[in-house]
């Protein structure tokens, strides 16, 4: 259901999203990629620290994964345009 201006509601632009074939939306695999940046954020500093990663390494791979996310985030405001220009038409 709208909201008070018009604005298709989170359930609305679900059912919209474009889904893949294993069923997960563009907004799915920007939340998942994000949660993958957080992790490694979190936990890369130890592995540099144990010699198991080295420092440029462990950028270069949280650089790719929040470049994975921003992609994402583009696809999902690409994706919400046009249901907002059909609510306001």
């Amino acid at each position: 259901m709208p909201d008070l201006f018009g604005a298709p509601d989170a359930e609305e632009r679900r059912q919209h999203a474009r889904v893949s074939q294993a069923g997960f939306t563009y907004e799915d695999k920007r939340a998942a990629a994000q949660r993958e940046v957080d992790f490694r954020r979190r936990v890369y500093p130890r592995w540099v620290a144990q010699r198991k990663l080295s420092q440029g390494e462990a950028d270069r791979q949280i650089d790719i994964m929040a470049d994975i996310a921003r992609d994402y985030a583009k696809c999902v405001e690409l994706e919400q345009r046009p249901l907002e220009v059909m609510k306001r038409g």
